[in-house]
C-alpha cells in the first residue's frame, strides 16, 4: 500500500468510527457501574527454579604441574541484599592460594535493593503478597504453609552447590568450611544443622540464630559431627543486635559444644579489616 492509498483509507476509517459513535446511544458511552471485585487469593507453593553460584579457583588450578592436585572447599555465604560476587570477592583477602571458594547466590530478588538502588541484590527470604502482612505478623497464613520450610529450602540449595562443585572440580575429600556474614552467618549455622555430613566448621559474623536452631538435638549433632564454629559479633551493631549472638553463645556454652566466640567492642554490622583478618586466619587454619 502506497502513501496516497493509505491516507484516504485512514480518513475513511476515522469517519466511519466517528459516525458509529454518533449513532450509538449515549448510555452506551457511559461507564457501567460495577460491584467492587473481591481481592485475589494468593497461595504459597514451592517452586523448582534455576540457581547460580560463583566459583573462585586457585591460581595454579589449571597449571600442568597441578593436574593431580585436589583442593579444600570454602563456602562464602552473602548477606541479605548482597550478591554472590559482592561477598565472593572476599576470596581475595582470604587468599586464593590452595583453596576453591564457592559463593551461592540466594534465590530471591531483594526488592529494596532492586527498586530503591537500582542494583542487584539477593535474599534467602522470598517476597510474598502485601495482603499477608509481615512474615512474623498474626495475619501471615503460616498454617497454610506447613509444607514450605523456608529455612530448609536455602540450606538444601547451599548443599546442592557444594555437591555440584565436587563433581565439576578437583576437590579433596574433606568436608567443607563455611564463612558467612549477616544472613550468611545465620545460614552457615543452618546448613551445618541440616547437612552436618557436609560441613566441617563455620565462621559466622553478625548473624541471627533462631530458637529452633538452638535445641538439644542440634547441640548433640554438632558434637557428634565435631562441628566447632567461630561466632563473632560487634557490640555496636544496630542492624542485627548483639543479644541474638550472645544467646547463641550461651546455648553453645550450656551444651558444651566446642566453639570460639565473643562479642567484640564497638564496630558496626559491616565487615571491617579486623574481621576479615580473623576470617583469613580461620581459612588458613582450616584449609591450608
Amino acid at each position: 500500500m502506497n502513501t496516497r492509498t493509505y491516507i484516504p483509507l485512514l480518513a475513511a476509517i476515522l469517519i466511519t468510527s466517528n459516525a458509529a459513535a454518533e449513532l450509538a446511544p449515549r448510555s452506551a458511552a457511559e461507564p457501567v457501574a460495577r460491584a467492587p471485585s473481591a481481592p485475589p487469593l494468593h497461595h504459597g507453593l514451592v517452586q523448582k527454579k534455576l540457581g547460580f553460584y560463583a566459583v573462585y579457583l586457585p591460581p595454579d588450578y589449571t597449571h600442568a604441574e597441578a593436574r593431580d592436585k585436589r583442593y579444600p572447599v570454602c563456602v562464602i555465604l552473602h548477606g541479605h541484599g548482597s550478591t554472590e560476587t559482592g561477598h565472593g570477592s572476599l576470596s581475595d583477602p582470604l587468599g586464593r592460594d590452595g583453596v576453591i571458594y564457592i559463593a551461592p547466590r540466594a534465590a530471591y530478588p531483594h526488592e529494596g535493593v532492586f527498586m530503591r538502588r537500582g542494583e542487584p541484590g539477593w535474599t534467602a527470604w522470598p517476597t510474598y503478597p502485601e495482603a499477608w502482612g509481615d512474615f512474623t505478623g498474626a495475619d501471615y497464613p503460616l498454617e497454610h504453609l506447613g509444607d514450605i520450610d523456608l529455612e530448609r529450602l536455602h540450606s538444601d540449595w547451599i548443599a546442592d552447590c557444594i555437591r555440584d562443585v565436587t563433581k565439576r572440580y578437583r576437590t579433596d575429600d574433606r568436608k567443607v568450611v563455611v564463612v558467612g556474614h549477616s544472613q550468611g552467618a545465620a545460614w552457615a549455622h543452618k546448613v551445618a544443622v541440616h547437612h552436618p555430613s557436609l560441613v566441617r566448621s563455620y565462621f559466622a559474623y553478625a548473624g541471627h540464630y533462631p530458637e529452633e536452631f538452638r535445641t538439644e538435638a542440634v547441640a548433640e549433632s554438632m558434637k557428634q559431627h565435631k562441628i566447632a564454629p567461630v561466632i563473632l559479633h560487634h557490640a555496636a551493631d544496630t542492624l542485627v543486635e548483639k543479644e541474638a549472638t550472645q544467646v547463641f553463645l550461651d546455648f553453645l556454652e550450656k551444651h558444651e559444644v566446642p566453639h570460639t566466640g565473643s562479642i567484640l567492642p564497638g564496630g558496626t554490622h559491616a565487615l571491617d579489616i579486623d574481621i576479615i583478618e580473623r576470617m583469613r586466619a580461620y581459612v588458613d587454619e582450616q584449609c591450608r
